[in-house]
């Protein structure tokens, strides 16, 4: 009988050993599955600010494209969020990014412009003396959490992320004064 029951206690501990090592393993996968979908949410916010630096670049062209074509040169066809004197992205709580956008120490795009392709033929347009340059625009941006909390910290709240994407447009910038 004694026999018996220490049977039956050393089946429940290899029993209780088993389950908790699955429960350990189920812990792992769900860790790293939250990390996965984090990163996914950083990378998809860093594409939308990447299209932002497209559209805050082109609206810059927009207001005097001449002049624009100027202050590009100046900046070696790179334009930086910075160059543009105007705020794209609010950083505010309830800003931009919501609650995250407060945390994100990097928030930065550059727009860089290819060589024109210079054309007087545009849909729409029929001016004479005037021309279009067709430029290919790449913006990268960087989104994400710097090391403010110390290279030390090991909660998840202060991991470093960033994430790097691109966005790239076709862009007709005009029209400008020929030079054919």
């Amino acid at each position: 009988m004694k026999r018996q029951s220490g049977a039956v206690l050393f089946l429940a501990l290899l029993m209780t050993l088993m389950l908790t090592g699955l429960l350990v393993l189920e812990v792992e996968k769900t860790t790293v599955e939250i990390a996965m979908v984090g990163n996914e949410r950083f990378a998809k916010t860093a594409y939308a600010v990447a299209e932002g630096g497209l559209v805050a670049t082109t609206a810059k062209a927009s207001q005097d494209p001449q002049g624009f074509l100027a202050f590009a040169a100046l900046h070696n066809y790179i334009i930086k969020d910075e160059d543009l004197n105007f705020t794209v992205y609010d950083l505010a709580a309830a800003g931009s990014f919501g609650r995250e956008g407060a945390n994100a120490s990097i928030v930065e795009f550059e727009t860089e412009m290819t060589h024109p392709f210079v054309t007087n033929r545009i849909p729409g347009y029929s001016l004479q003396g005037l021309c279009f340059r067709r430029y290919i625009w790449t913006t990268t941006s960087k989104y994400g959490l710097g090391e403010e909390a110390g290279p030390n910290t090991t909660s998840v709240e202060h991991t470093q992320r960033l994430s790097v994407q691109r966005a790239r447009s076709m862009v007709y910038l005009g029209p400008v004064p020929c030079n054919l």
